[in-house]
């Protein structure tokens, strides 16, 4: 039986417990940011890191 999408991923969603830390990426051409967040919804951790790009002769 074919499940959508959504439907999916809110059946993983509702699995989520206390013991569960989330963390999101979210990986950009100029600011990255990372996050973790627990169960309650609370950031337990957020780091934003800016990259510069070099470009290379032998590229």
């Amino acid at each position: 039986m074919k499940f959508k999408s959504q439907v999916r991923q809110n059946q993983l969603i509702e699995k989520i417990t206390a013991q569960h830390l989330v963390v999101g990426i979210d990986i950009a051409q100029q600011l990255h940011v990372a996050r973790a967040v627990n169960s309650l919804g609370t950031i337990c951790f957020s780091h934003e890191c800016s990259l510069i790009r070099r470009i290379s002769p032998g590229w």
